[in-house]
């Protein structure tokens, strides 16, 4: 089984919950504070996520920064209409289209390496990836809050594969955004989560660990020491912390001897491309999709001019040491493999700064 969180669709488009709560933030700030949302525009920049976390920590009625109380706390406080919170979640997802990995994904679950796929998500990017290695939705189950019961009549059944939206898809009619609504997570799909926890290994994946109900469920799934026979294995980014209750969700699996790990892996289509080259049993058509959806071109944001200090903001890698050699090569021997290979014996030779070859010029 698989567990998706808001990380493996930032590649589709969708803002993550950490730049989310950022935006929260700022219509809250700015809207408080009678200034315009121009005026913390860049909310990438150091000096504007402190300037508006002054204010949040003056007031003292918000979580403290990546508690996993923070983004619906939040989310309630900008859009306290749930009419509001479904269209904004709707502007967010409506144009979202499946990635490299979850096209990956969607070829294991039509292959039946993947059997389940729960998702705290409201895009549509799995099944919309599914349609296209499976043909149609004909063998897909899908399962929200709207129809629990659904998930857990499958898995009893063993129809495969099936997706499971734990929080609801946009357009739910009970969707759950907010800290009320996320702690009672539905009873029934709750149940499907836990039990299939129980007889399934799990991958979890863009997974923050943030909704309570959710981190219950897998807790109560370790069933002292029966669950994830086949392993839980938690994906997050080198850069990002590990939120406790993950932590201690995985601690506690390792001294109940359940095999547990949290495993660095900096992006979602990264680490399904890395799973796709261990398979030799894949069928051709679907090889040769994934072949095509490999190559992508990605837009990268330019970021919006600033106004405040510093002046002069970059994106690019550090640079702390200048380089101080320049080494000219006279080349006439071939191809690049030759030149290296030349350039090669030149450094083992030590002939010092210039090695001279032949007619040509390459500069290292």
């Amino acid at each position: 089984m698989w567990m998706l969180g808001a990380g493996t669709s930032s590649a589709s488009g969708i803002p993550t919950a950490y730049h989310l709560i950022w935006q929260f933030k700022r219509r809250l700030y700015c809207a408080a504070e009678r200034v315009s949302l121009k005026s913390c525009e860049d909310l990438s920049s150091p000096s504007t996520q402190a300037r508006l976390q002054r204010y949040f920590d003056r007031l003292g009625r918000y979580p403290k920064p990546d508690s996993p109380e923070e983004y619906a706390a939040y989310f309630e406080a900008a859009y306290p209409d749930s009419g509001d919170r479904r269209t904004i979640i709707e502007q967010y997802v409506r144009d979202a289209t499946p990635s490299f990995g979850h096209t990956v994904l969607a070829a294991l679950l039509s292959i039946g390496k993947a059997r389940i796929v729960w998702t705290t998500n409201f895009d549509k990017v799995v099944e919309d990836a599914s349609i296209k290695a499976l043909g149609s939705t004909g063998r897909l189950v899908m399962a929200s809050l709207d129809n629990a019961q659904v998930a857990l009549q499958a898995i009893n059944a063993g129809r495969w594969p099936i997706v499971g939206k734990l929080h609801g898809d946009f357009q739910s009619r009970r969707l759950k955004n907010t800290s009320d609504e996320l702690r009672s997570q539905d009873a029934e799909l709750r149940r499907a989560l836990v039990d299939s926890c129980r007889r399934f290994g799990l991958v979890v994946v863009g997974y923050s660990g943030r909704d309570e109900s959710v981190m219950r469920a897998l807790t109560e799934a370790l069933d002292s020491g029966h669950g994830f026979p086949a392993g839980l294995f938690w994906f997050h980014r080198p850069d990002s912390p590990v939120l406790p209750p993950v932590q201690e969700l995985i601690a506690n699996a390792q001294k109940l001897s359940i095999q547990a790990e949290l495993i660095e892996a900096y992006t979602f289509d990264e680490l399904m491309g890395d799973i796709v080259k261990q398979l030799d049993d894949l069928p051709q058509h679907l090889f040769a999709r994934l072949d095509q959806e490999r190559a992508r071109v990605t837009d990268v944001p330019i970021g919006t001019p600033g106004t405040s200090w510093p002046v002069i903001r970059t994106n690019a890698l550090p640079v702390p040491k200048w380089p101080n050699l320049c080494r000219m090569v006279n080349c006439t021997i071939g191809g690049t493999r030759e030149v290296r290979e030349a350039f090669g014996i030149g450094e083992r030779r030590r002939l010092g700064s210039e090695a001279k070859v032949g007619g040509s010029r390459i500069w290292a």
